[in-house]
């Protein structure tokens, strides 16, 4: 286990990516003065940097806590070409994209996301499972309503 933050940035860049603080600043899209200040511990760590490593396909638990696989999905060796974010979308989503209007939402909600405070995106995290809460219970309305009119 690693046990801080910063040492697990190095790892993830000197033993995994096997890039330089520059390139990595690159892979990141960030100023590489603010990535060298993040392995330094000069500068925490955002929630929409967080995020950029998950783009990579960096466990989020893992680069918090140290805790869990390193990887949601273990990128190939990133240190010739850019990274694809569409590499590490699950299926799931990759579909949803193809929908013009969820496409325009999720482009909107990741500009959003880099200005929100961990706060913002917990909240609305749980505004979108009362949503999904709200239409499971209206598709169980609406079943029980024709089971009840068939009568």
């Amino acid at each position: 286990m690693i046990p801080k933050l910063k040492d697990r940035i190095r790892y993830l860049r000197e033993e995994i990516f096997k890039v330089s603080q520059k390139k990595m600043a690159q892979l990141l899209d960030l100023p590489e003065r603010t990535y060298q200040r993040m392995e330094q511990e000069e500068r925490d760590i955002k929630s929409s940097i967080i995020l950029k490593y998950v783009n990579l396909g960096v466990n989020p638990t893992w680069l918090l806590t140290g805790e869990g696989e390193m990887f949601i999905k273990k990128p190939d060796d990133l240190s010739g070409k850019e990274p694809s974010p569409e590499e590490f979308l699950s299926p799931e989503l990759k579909k949803a994209l193809l929908n013009p209007t969820i496409k325009k939402i999720v482009l909107r909600l990741s500009n959003l996301l880099s200005e929100l405070d961990e706060e913002d995106i917990r909240e609305i995290a749980k505004r979108i499972e009362e949503l999904a809460l709200l239409k499971r219970l209206i598709k169980k309305t609406q079943k029980l309503e024709k089971l009840f009119s068939d009568d």
